[in-house]
């Protein structure tokens, strides 16, 4: 552990551990593994506490032991020190998990503490979010101070028995499609809307906006919408369905917030496209694509960058 601490600033790490997750994790371990000469991160997972209980600690263990073996591998604990104690124990406990981890640290609400041969030392007396190595990170929109709670909030839609003030728009948008009925012509609505939503940032107009609420109604808009987006759209579109959808009612929400989880996982941020769903499923509407959209999100092996490409080309081949 020494040469890897020797090799790269161990507040850098914590800090990237952030932005791997796309948010400020509570009450969670975030596990990577790291090239130790440049302390780039190769591969990054999070288990949050309250999905595990009392077997927080064996969970993180089973994750680490699941970690491809391609660098220096490093847990860092986001909760209390006691916790991430209980965490060192169980990583110490396995030989074969205990060799493949060079570093375990804990951030608490009040600081920074790193393990030292059984022993948690601190490294910074304040909290990670007020370093310098975190700052460098979110200065540059890596990472967020931003926690689960404040993005779910992000995401909530209007009450179910509140108007939306895009139902009208929307319904206009909808009798403008309807001429469109055929796929490619669907998909070449899809495409010029995703190229504006892009050159906007995601910050789209109002007639953009119902457009993009228009296209979320049917399975075929749906479809010609998901695979008009590429990694470089993905996150304008995924910003743009987000606002979107806190401007609808309730369940009407829940295609926007499907649709916009995808987004998510096409742009790498896996972390969101859980919120999304999260939400999603709280308006208590339905929709097919969610546990797509999930399983993609949870798979190890599912990664967007090299998997969406091909993916999407084969069912624009199919679109026509």
């Amino acid at each position: 552990m020494s040469v890897f601490r020797d090799r790269v600033n161990v507040l850098s790490v914590a800090a990237a551990s952030v932005a791997v997750t796309s948010l400020y994790p509570t009450d969670a371990a975030v596990i990577m593994s790291v090239e130790p000469e440049s302390g780039r991160v190769h591969v990054g997972a999070r288990a949050d506490l309250d999905g595990y209980g009392d077997e927080f600690p064996e969970a993180v263990r089973a994750m680490v032991s699941q970690m491809p073996d391609v660098g220096a591998g490093v847990v860092v604990v986001f909760g209390t020190l006691d916790k991430a104690q209980e965490v060192a124990a169980a990583l110490a406990d396995d030989l074969l998990v205990a060799v493949r981890v060079n570093l375990v640290m804990a951030c608490t609400a009040d600081a920074v503490f790193v393990e030292e041969s059984g022993e948690f030392v601190e490294i910074s007396p304040v909290p990670l979010y007020d370093t310098e190595q975190f700052a460098a990170y979110e200065t540059t929109g890596m990472a967020t101070r931003q926690t689960r709670a404040d993005l779910v909030r992000d995401h909530q839609p209007l009450k179910a028995d509140v108007s939306s003030p895009l139902a009208g728009p929307i319904i206009d948008a909808d009798l403008l499609l309807g001429a469109a009925d055929r796929p490619a012509e669907l998909l070449r609505e899809a495409d010029a809307l995703v190229a504006r939503v892009r050159q906007e940032s995601g910050a789209v107009s109002e007639s953009d906006a119902a457009l993009l609420g228009a296209m979320c109604l049917t399975t075929a808009r749906r479809d010609a919408l998901m695979v008009a987006i590429d990694r470089e759209d993905a996150v304008a579109v995924s910003e743009a369905l987000r606002a979107l959808a806190t401007r609808l009612s309730g369940p009407d929400a829940v295609h926007a917030l499907a649709v916009c989880g995808l987004a998510y996982w096409i742009s790498g941020r896996g972390a969101l496209a859980g919120v999304a769903i999260e939400v999603a499923e709280q308006t208590g509407g339905k929709s097919t694509l969610l546990p797509l959209v999930d399983d993609l999100r949870s798979s190890s092996v599912m990664n967007p960058k090299e998997v969406w490409p091909a993916l999407r080309a084969k069912m624009r081949a199919n679109i026509g």
